[in-house]
C-alpha cells in the first residue's frame, strides 16, 4: 500500500531545521545525505511568541536549504511530527506539507517537500507575526540577536 510519498523528493527547510540551528541538531543530525542552498517562492514571517518562522504562499524569494534525507520514510515521519503535520488537508495541521519547486544556486529547479504554515485565524496571525521581507530567516536571526 502506497503512503503517497515520493522518496526521490528532497525537503526544503527555511528555519530551525537549517544547519546550525537547534532543530537541525535535534532532528537531522546524521540523517542528511546532502545540503544545497536554495530558495522558494513564498512569504516568510517570524512568530512573536515562538522561536521559529512560518512560510505562507506568495511571490517573495524565501531562502533556505534543500536537504536529501538518508532514510526518507523514517526521517520524514519525525519532521511531520515536529511540524504537527497530521495528514494532507487536515484542518488541525500546524503546517501543511506540500510539493513545490525549489530554485538552486545554479538556476536549476527541483521538486521538494516544504512545510507551509496553516493560518487558522488571519487576524490572529497578523497580530502575532512579523513579516520578513528579505525572506532569509538566518539573516533575520543574526540581525536581531
Amino acid at each position: 500500500m502506497s503512503n503517497g510519498l515520493n522518496k526521490e523528493l528532497k525537503v526544503f527547510v527555511y528555519g530551525t531545521l537549517m544547519s546550525g540551528f537547534y532543530n537541525n541538531n535535534k532532528y537531522l543530525s546524521g540523517k542528511v545525505e546532502s545540503i544545497e542552498k536554495a530558495c522558494v517562492n513564498g512569504k516568510l514571517y517570524q512568530q512573536f511568541m515562538e522561536s521559529y518562522p512560518s512560510l505562507l504562499k506568495g511571490e517573495d524569494k524565501v531562502y533556505g536549504e534543500l536537504i536529501t534525507l538518508k532514510n526518507f520514510e523514517e526521517d520524514i515521519k519525525a519532521l511531520d511530527k515536529l511540524e504537527e503535520f497530521l495528514g494532507e488537508g487536515n484542518p488541525k495541521n500546524l503546517y501543511h506539507r506540500e510539493v513545490i519547486l525549489a530554485n538552486l544556486e545554479d538556476n536549476s529547479k527541483e521538486e521538494a517537500y516544504v512545510y507551509f504554515f496553516n493560518v487558522k485565524d488571519e487576524k490572529d496571525f497578523e497580530e502575532s507575526t512579523m513579516y520578513i521581507p528579505h525572506g532569509d530567516w538566518r539573516r533575520y536571526v543574526a540581525e536581531t540577536r
